[in-house]
């Protein structure tokens, strides 16, 4: 390939590069959620109150709202936890927009580097035993050791 030819090929490469940074922004800007949102924080921890050693945990809320209409359904709320458990910034809609208000069955899923479960596989389904009202954040989730 010559050197136009590359010259070329990087700057369409570049423009594809900014217009796939730019339509999340366009794409998902000026929609908001039809649902009453609330801010969430909390952590999560092995029943004994000790940190799980996994590098990150995956929460998600699932809203136990009903549903508006036949097409506007709640969306889950996700969220990160660091190594110390902690977690905020839950988002649902937008970035750290929160959880909708009211009840969620909460999912949690975390792996050491070999992929061997850190958390009972029951807490990353839909039969977790986890339930809370959104007017109880900060959570705090103890999980017992797999």
């Amino acid at each position: 390939m010559n050197q136009e030819a590359k010259q070329g090929r990087a700057s369409n490469l570049a423009k594809l590069a900014a217009l796939c940074c730019c339509l999340p922004i366009v794409g998902c800007g000026g929609s908001s959620s039809p649902y009453a949102m609330v801010k969430a924080s909390g952590q999560v921890l092995y029943e004994d109150g000790s940190p799980i050693p996994a590098e990150s945990i995956m929460i998600r809320f699932d809203s136990q709202e009903s549903a508006i209409d036949a097409k506007t359904h709640a969306r889950p709320g996700m969220a990160t936890a660091g190594a110390d458990g902690k977690f905020g910034e839950v988002t649902t809609s937008k970035y750290a927009d929160g959880i909708v208000r009211g009840k969620h069955k909460v999912q949690l899923s975390a792996a050491d580097a070999q992929g061997k479960p850190l958390i009972p596989v029951i807490y990353g389904s839909a039969q977790t035993p986890i339930e809370v009202d959104s007017s109880e954040t900060p959570f705090e989730f103890r999980v017992p050791r797999p």
